[in-house]
C-alpha cells in the first residue's frame, strides 16, 4: 500500500519539505473515498464535483438509512427525538467528516477525523441534553439521549468511509432497543408484583 504525503499549506511540496514540516500521511485506501478537488482552490468547478461521486452517495444513501431505521423505532412509542431527528443528526455527522475531507483535497487543511470527531460529540451533547426531562423525582429521556450521541457516532462512521460497518452498527442497536423495552417491561411487572405481595 502506497502512502501519501498531504500539506498543511498547499505551497509545500516534498521536494522542499524538512523533516519538521507539518504534514500526513495517507493511505491509498483513505484516498479512493475522496474524490478529487483542484487543489489550491476554494470552490469546486464543474469538472470535480464531490457529488458526482458514487462513494458521496454510498455514505449519504447509508446515514440517511441508519438515521430512520433508529429514528423509527423512537418515533414508534412517541420519544421526543424521532425519525426526522435521528436522520439529521446522522446526516449532518457524516457530512462533517466528509467536508473535512474535501478541505484535504482541496490542499487547504490536513485530514484529522479525530478533531471533526470531537466536536461532533461536544455538540450532540447539548441535543441529549434537550431529550432529557425531568417529571417529578423521576426523569426520562436517558435512552433517547444515548441514542442520538450514539446515531452520531454512527454518521462520523459513515462519514470516515465505513458505511457497511456502520449499518452493521445500526441492526445491532435496534436489536438492543426492541428486545430490552420487552425484557425490562417483564422486570418491571415481576418486582411490581413481588412489591405488591410483601405489602399484603
Amino acid at each position: 500500500m502506497n502512502n501519501h504525503l498531504l500539506f498543511r499549506t498547499p505551497a509545500q511540496s516534498p521536494i522542499h519539505s524538512n523533516a519538521h514540516a507539518d504534514l500526513d500521511v495517507v493511505d491509498d485506501e483513505t484516498l479512493a473515498i475522496m474524490p478529487p478537488i483542484s487543489k489550491g482552490d476554494s470552490v469546486e468547478t464543474f469538472s470535480d464535483l464531490y457529488f458526482m461521486d458514487h462513494f458521496f452517495w454510498i455514505r449519504f444513501g447509508a446515514a440517511v438509512f441508519c438515521g430512520a431505521v433508529i429514528g423509527w423505532e423512537r418515533e414508534r412509542i412517541q420519544k421526543p427525538a424521532g425519525l426526522r431527528t435521528t436522520i439529521l443528526i446522522c446526516l449532518g455527522s457524516c457530512l462533517f467528516v466528509m467536508a473535512q475531507q474535501m478541505i484535504t483535497k482541496s490542499g487547504l487543511g490536513v485530514l484529522d477525523h479525530s478533531r471533526i470527531a470531537a466536536q461532533v460529540v461536544t455538540g450532540v451533547g447539548f441535543l441529549g441534553a434537550g431529550a432529557i426531562i425531568r417529571q417529578g423525582v423521576t426523569v426520562t429521556g436517558l435512552t433517547t439521549a444515548a441514542t442520538i450521541w450514539l446515531i452520531a457516532a454512527v454518521g462520523v462512521i459513515i462519514g470516515s468511509g465505513y458505511p457497511y460497518t456502520a449499518i452493521v452498527v445500526t441492526v445491532c442497536t435496534l436489536l438492543i432497543l426492541l428486545p430490552m423495552r420487552w425484557f425490562e417491561r417483564i422486570i418491571f411487572r415481576s418486582n411490581q408484583k413481588s412489591v405488591e405481595a410483601s405489602r399484603s
